[in-house]
């Protein structure tokens, strides 16, 4: 939640690059939910030409493997294994379509 709401200050603040590595760092690590945030967001500073579409996705690009990197590698030492915590509920719930079986 602190990320989306950081990104959201960010955005309002015209500080594009803060308010992209927010969303897409919480996209990556926590909740493939926000990505659902970071779409609207993304074309309003697109529409609004606040960032340029080329710098945009570079920019997305670069924090999203800095941020996949850093919770694979985090999240592996306290697994014992390699993992991506996030990886894995997403591949879980909707290629699998197993999400009800959650707590079982």
């Amino acid at each position: 939640l602190i990320l989306t709401l950081i990104s959201l200050s960010s955005w309002l603040d015209k500080n594009w690059r803060l308010s992209v590595f927010c969303l897409v760092t919480s996209t990556v690590v926590f909740r493939c939910d926000t990505l659902i945030l970071l779409g609207p967001v993304g074309i309003s500073m697109l529409v609004s030409k606040e960032v340029g579409f080329v710098d945009a996705v570079i920019w997305g690009i670069l924090c999203g493997v800095v941020s996949l990197v850093a919770t694979i590698l985090f999240d592996s030492v306290f697994w014992r294994r390699w993992i991506w915590p996030e990886g894995e509920v997403l591949f879980f719930n909707t290629i699998l379509n197993k999400s009800s079986e959650w707590g079982i």
